[in-house]
Parts: structure tokens; C-alpha cells; sequence
């Protein structure tokens, strides 16, 4: 077993492979909003996303990566520093700041939901096409797929989060199995926060 560890550790000449925590989410319904409230509605996001980092002390250039997506982004949380849970610390504040924000918006249209998906694997960083850092692997691909299972206000966990916060007094009672219709056992754990 050592072994197969040890063989799976060897990498080429410069490819970086990293712990990352992926949380992963999009605006529902977002293509059906009109143009101003899309734009709208993508700048309370990033002004959102940025304060939350902000109170959990993520320096967003050596800490985590965000990869915008047009209707949402992906947090690719990079300090190994933090707790066990802070994808998921992260993910409910999140929420809770947009459901603040929805409060006090008057314009409907403006008031928008989130559907997330965590995941966390070692995956590689890599330099995209614009010259900057970014991240690629299954681990990221996952968060989105199972991103895509969840609901407006859902957070849905991959097997390797859930785990990991599955003993946990603190998240016992708020973990749900769930079944996937195609039987994906990657995606089906719910949190309820």
C-alpha cells in the first residue's frame, strides 16, 4: 500500500498538486433574469463572496482561487491552515449573507437564490489561458457536477466531505443521505444548515 501512496506522489517536472477545498455554486434561474438584474445580481455575488472570505481570513491570492463562471463561481479553498470544515463554514455564510441581502433588496428581480456543491481533492494548479492561476481535476469537476443535483438554498456534499464532517457532533444531525436517480454515489449527501 506504501507502495502504490508513493507511486501515486510522483508527479512530471512541475506539476503542482494542491489540497483543495471546492465550493461550488450558481445563481438559480439565471438566464431567465434580464440583462441588468444578471449584472446586478453577479456584482452582489462577488461582493458577497469577497466579505465572506474576508471574515474567515482567506487571502483570496495565496489562500483559494476563484474561478468565475458567468451565472456563479467555484472557491477553490488552498490553505491547508484552516479547519476541517471550513468549505462548509464558508458555503453557510454565504447563504446567509444572500439571504440578508434578499431582505433588504426591494427590486424582486433582483433578489436571486444559490445552489452549492463541496467537494475537496488534491488537485493541480495550472496557469489558464489568461495568464493566471486556476485549478484542474476531478476534484473540481466533481463539486460541479454535484453543484448541478442541488436546489436554490441547498448545499449538497461529495462522499469525501461528507466523511469527513459525518462524525462530527456539530454536523451529524444536519447530514442526509441522499440517493441519486442515476446512482452516483458521489453525489448524495445533503446538508441542511
Amino acid at each position: 500500500m506504501d507502495q502504490l501512496l508513493a507511486d501515486t506522489q510522483k508527479f512530471p517536472e512541475g506539476v503542482t498538486r494542491r489540497l483543495a477545498k471546492h465550493i461550488f455554486l450558481d445563481v438559480v434561474e439565471f438566464s431567465k433574469r434580464k440583462a441588468e438584474a444578471q449584472s446586478d445580481i453577479v456584482m452582489s455575488l462577488n461582493q458577497i463572496v469577497r466579505a465572506v472570505l474576508e471574515k474567515h481570513q482567506i487571502n483570496q491570492d495565496d489562500d483559494c482561487i476563484l474561478i468565475p463562471t458567468g451565472d456563479g463561481m467555484c472557491l477553490a479553498v488552498l490553505r491547508e491552515t484552516l479547519p476541517y470544515h471550513s468549505h462548509l463554514r464558508i458555503a453557510i455564510d454565504i447563504l446567509g449573507a444572500i439571504s440578508e441581502h434578499n431582505e433588504c433588496e426591494m427590486r424582486e428581480a433582483r433578489r436571486f437564490d444559490i445552489r452549492i456543491g463541496l467537494n475537496q481533492n488534491q488537485d493541480i494548479i495550472v496557469t489558464d489561458i489568461n495568464g493566471h492561476k486556476n485549478i484542474a481535476g476531478a476534484g473540481i469537476n466533481l463539486a460541479a457536477r454535484i453543484m448541478d443535483k442541488a436546489d436554490g438554498g441547498q448545499i449538497l456534499v461529495s462522499e469525501a466531505v461528507y466523511l469527513e464532517l459525518e462524525p462530527s457532533p456539530n454536523f451529524s444531525t444536519m447530514l442526509h443521505q441522499q440517493s441519486s436517480k442515476h446512482g452516483n454515489s458521489e453525489v448524495g449527501k445533503d446538508f441542511e444548515p
